[in-house]
């Protein structure tokens, strides 16, 4: 019977990832990320009934004035990151 493993130095995930959907803007403020669905449906896994949300950092970075990382195809929670996704290789600026 084969058991998982660990290999040594290889980064762990810590959930399953959990689709945060197609936000129509994701802009990075420094002490936080604020997560713009365009709808009051938001989204049912980040947050459902409002059309803006806030997922905050760890560490309590400096706040700072809005950064856009545009329009994401798909954010998704790793557990110990978010990872965007933009559908192509040339990404976000």
């Amino acid at each position: 019977i084969a058991s998982p493993g660990v290999v040594p130095g290889a980064e762990q995930i810590a959930k399953r990832d959990v689709s945060f959907g197609n936000p129509d803007l994701v802009t990075d403020q420094g002490n936080r990320y604020k997560i713009n669905y365009g709808s009051t449906d938001g989204h049912p896994n980040a947050c459902p009934g409002s059309y803006i949300c806030y997922i905050y950092k760890l560490g309590n970075p400096p706040e700072h004035g809005d950064v856009s990382l545009g329009d994401p195809d798909d954010m998704v929670d790793e557990g110990n990151r978010y990872r965007l996704n933009f559908g192509s290789t040339s990404g976000h600026p």
